[in-house]
């Protein structure tokens, strides 16, 4: 976090008797009970029960995609399964990505990955629910969000502020990676 003022102000002035604080940090904890006992992960799945709508994300984690093809799968629902035949819907801000060979890329890891030959449909739409990639931005942007109301409400970082007229610069503040 940023605090304009505030330690630059500390430093340059020793005779105020005041020593600096420590970095500030916000950490953003797993979600936990009301009890505050820890959420346990689900134990992960067989991929053959991740080849369904509403399981994309974790079929794509399992996929181990790089690049550009890990961002098109990534901005994809998976629409339909019929048989061996996936529907992929690609959300059309993310559709200059795409190429006919990414079908093709997408079959061959499935069905590697499933042990059967799996047909890939790609299709440019506006996805029915979140794809992988917005379910990512929204977690990112809820632990932001999480971030900056701690660093709002900690005391010590009220108490540099308050005596410094510092200002918190928001943009300067990002989660913790864990």
């Amino acid at each position: 976090p940023a605090v304009t003022g505030a330690v630059g102000s500390v430093r340059d002035r020793p005779e105020s008797g005041l020593k600096p604080e420590p970095v500030v940090t916000a950490a953003v904890t797993e979600p936990v009970t009301a009890e505050g006992i820890p959420v346990a992960a689900p134990a992960p799945a067989a991929p053959a029960q991740l080849f369904e709508p509403g399981r994309w994300a974790d079929l794509l984690d399992a996929l181990n995609f790089s690049g550009v093809l890990q961002n098109v799968a990534s901005n994809c629902e998976l629409r339909q399964v019929e048989g061996n035949k996936a529907y992929l819907v690609l959300d059309e801000a993310n559709g200059s990505l795409y190429n006919p060979g990414v079908d093709a890329k997408i079959a061959r890891a499935l069905s590697q990955l499933l042990e059967r030959e799996i047909h890939v449909h790609v299709e440019i739409g506006s996805p029915r629910h979140e794809t992988p990639a917005a379910r990512s931005q929204r977690l990112l942007d809820e632990r932001l969000a999480q971030a900056v109301v701690s660093i709002e409400q900690d005391p010590r970082v009220k108490l540099l502020l308050d005596t410094f007229a510092g200002t918190l610069d928001r943009d300067s503040i990002t989660p913790i990676k864990h």
